[in-house]
C-alpha cells in the first residue's frame, strides 16, 4: 500500500467507527472493512476487538462509556501509524 493510501485508510476509518458508534451498525459491511485495514496496518487487534465487543453489547448500562474508551483508543492508535 501506499504511503497516500495508508493515510487515508488511517485517517476515514476513525471516522466509520465513530458513525457506528452514532447509528449501531454492527452488520454494516463498512465498519467490518475499516476494522480489517486498521488491524493490517498494525492497531492492535486487542482494541479492535474491544470496540467490536462494546458496539454489539446487548445492555446499554455502559455501553456508551464502552465504547467511547475503546473507540478512543482505537484512533489513539491509529493516529500514532500516522506519524
Amino acid at each position: 500500500m501506499s504511503p497516500r493510501s495508508r493515510r487515508v485508510v488511517l485517517e476515514l476509518s476513525p471516522d466509520i467507527l465513530r458513525e457506528a458508534i452514532e447509528h449501531r451498525p454492527e452488520e454494516d459491511a463498512g465498519l467490518r472493512l475499516a476494522l480489517r485495514c486498521l488491524m493490517g496496518l498494525g492497531v492492535d487487534r486487542t482494541l479492535l476487538t474491544a470496540f467490536w465487543e462494546a458496539l454489539r453489547a446487548e445492555v446499554d448500562i455502559g455501553r456508551r462509556h464502552g465504547v467511547e474508551r475503546a473507540f478512543e483508543a482505537v484512533r489513539g492508535a491509529a493516529t500514532a501509524e500516522l506519524a
